[in-house]
């Protein structure tokens, strides 16, 4: 199984970032802290099948999430 584990720090990454899933035609949800690890772990088997359809590795997503903070920070 594949999964994709992304820290966020603030609201503009989750908006970035469901958006970049969402050109990919891919579903992605938020979980916090709080929710239940079995719900979790559907979601990231649910995300990892998605991956797989699109032959996009989790190193490219990762990859373009740091380019778009580093062009984040940089505008700044």
């Amino acid at each position: 199984m594949q999964s994709i584990l992304v820290s966020v720090t603030n609201e503009t990454d989750i908006s970035f970032i469901l958006s970049f899933f969402k050109k990919l035609g891919m579903k992605a949800m938020v979980i916090d802290e709080e929710t239940r690890q079995i719900k979790a772990r559907k979601s990231l088997i649910s995300l990892s099948r998605k991956t797989k359809k699109t032959n996009i590795s989790g190193k490219e997503i990762t990859d373009e999430i740091k380019a778009y903070r580093k062009s984040k920070h940089a505008t700044e």
